[in-house]
C-alpha cells in the first residue's frame, strides 16, 4: 500500500504506508486504571 500525493493533475509524490498494528493497538487502547479507580464488585 502506499499513499499518493497529487497537484496539478500531476502525481507529485509517492509514498510507502506501513500499517503499524502494534502501535495503532497501544494508541486506540484505554489508558490504564491509576491506584484507586478500579471499578470492582
Amino acid at each position: 500500500m502506499q499513499t499518493i500525493t497529487v497537484t496539478d493533475g500531476r502525481i507529485t509524490e509517492v509514498r510507502p504506508f506501513y500499517w503499524d498494528t502494534p502501535a495503532i493497538t497501544a494508541a486506540c487502547a484505554p489508558p490504564p486504571a491509576l491506584p484507586g479507580e478500579e471499578h470492582g464488585g
